[in-house]
């Protein structure tokens, strides 16, 4: 299961999903043949800032990105 939260102030989006999936996310160099790896890649090039972090008192883990208008 997977949640996706959306936080905006009229300036900036911030995007967050929170997943049950064990370990943290790394950004990797996807190979053209790689059917998966891309995603934080992406998450770097489009975003201000992005990070993750460990729920306290749950088993979850939160990925956001902040967006900014242009």
């Amino acid at each position: 299961m997977l949640w996706l939260r959306l936080l905006s102030d009229g300036a900036r989006l911030k995007v967050e999903v929170w997943d049950q999936l064990p370990g943290s996310p790394v950004p990797r160099a996807a190979r053209d043949d790689d059917e998966s790896g891309r995603g934080l890649e992406l998450v770097q090039a489009l975003s201000v800032d992005w990070g993750w972090d460990e729920l306290p008192g749950r088993d979850v883990k939160r990925v956001w990105a902040l967006l900014a208008s242009k």
